[in-house]
């Protein structure tokens, strides 16, 4: 086709995923390729954009495999739903009572001090770990399995 009006898609699709279910398991162990294999399936043929975050995690959270905290973590780091915030996660909670001077932080603090950030509190909730984690001598505040 015409080289302006093709599309580029820099991530597989779910069907493009869903068709090819023996790389997939070549390539994660057996329970993440069920579960990626099933969110592929479930998600085959539908324009993820078109869904709201709040529908895409509900969407997951129905996948086996998923459960609300991996649909949560899927939505905002996967599919870039920057507006999701890690609101029960440990580490986000200890940095930013650290962060602002307080005894513990709360749901409601936590998300009082993201709404500045708008539909980006995800990111804000990752640079606040990332600055806990680099001035702890850590490694820049990765968040995977801590969602």
């Amino acid at each position: 086709g015409d080289a302006g009006s093709s599309t580029l898609r820099l991530f597989p699709t779910p069907g493009r995923v869903a068709a090819a279910p023996e790389t997939v398991r070549e390539t994660l162990d057996d329970e993440a390729a069920r579960a990626v294999l099933a969110a592929a399936e479930a998600f085959e043929g539908e324009d993820l954009s078109a869904l709201s975050s709040r529908s895409l995690v509900a969407r997951l959270s129905e996948v086996r495999g998923f459960d609300p905290r991996s649909a949560t973590f899927v939505a905002r780091r996967g599919f870039g739903r920057a507006s999701l915030l890690p609101v029960r996660e440990r580490r986000l909670r200890e940095a930013v009572a650290d962060l602002y001077g307080l005894d513990d932080a709360t749901d409601d603090d936590i998300v009082r001090l993201s709404n500045a950030y708008g539909d980006h509190r995800g990111y804000w909730a990752h640079y606040v770990r990332a600055w806990a984690s680099l001035r702890d001598g850590g490694d820049g505040g990765g968040d995977a399995g801590d969602d």
